[in-house]
């Protein structure tokens, strides 16, 4: 029962660790979008110096200025769509960065719950066979029957040692294999040459 707690709790580390990782690549997309954003912030800027050569250009250039006013447009559209289409992806990268650290605290939180009832429940079994000197293996008749005769018997030391479960109905007492089966509810039975005889 012990290795079986200690999987589920490496399984909510893996999980735990696994949101760990995906928060780390979230933060890291964050930062190439910051780092996009500058670079358009100085595209932007070298975009307006060139503007500004153009309208000194224009006293002089005439002809161009037809051309320039319309490159400025159309350069000042791209960077507004630019800025659109980011600030879009920035809220939805931060939409879906709050919605999977919802969904990981969910998750977590539903894991510890079962961790805990779990842990509770194995507690509970244990204080029922805590004073007991056989412990049965569960689902199998002939063993729980068999742990409530040894139990009953306390005072008979050496017989809780000297049973040694091998499969159902199975048993290594001493030396010996024996067989052991359980008829008419709680009769225990051990194979004695060709039958079985009462215990």
């Amino acid at each position: 029962m012990g290795t079986k707690l200690k999987e589920q709790l490496d399984h909510y580390e893996a999980q735990e660790k696994k949101f760990k990782d995906l928060n780390r690549q979230l933060e890291f997309q964050v930062d190439e979008l910051m780092e996009q954003l500058n670079s358009a912030d100085e595209a932007r800027k070298d975009l307006k110096r060139s503007l500004n050569e153009a309208s000194d250009q224009i006293i002089a250039l005439e002809e161009d200025l037809y051309d320039a006013k319309k490159t400025q447009a159309e350069l000042l559209e791209q960077l507004k769509d630019s800025e659109d289409r980011m600030e879009e992806y920035m809220k939805e990268m931060e939409e879906r960065l709050e919605q999977q650290m919802r969904e990981a605290e969910n998750n977590l939180s539903d894991a510890l719950s079962d961790l805990k009832a779990e842990l509770e429940a194995a507690i509970a079994e244990l204080r029922v066979y805590k004073n007991n000197v056989y412990i049965p293996k569960k689902a199998d008749k002939t063993d729980d029957v068999l742990s409530q005769f040894i139990n009953s018997r306390p005072e008979d030391e050496q017989l809780n040692i000297m049973f040694l479960r091998e499969s159902e109905g199975v048993y290594r007492f001493g030396q010996k294999r024996v067989y052991i089966k359980v008829e008419k509810g709680e009769t225990l039975k051990v194979r004695i040459g060709g039958g079985f005889m009462g215990i």
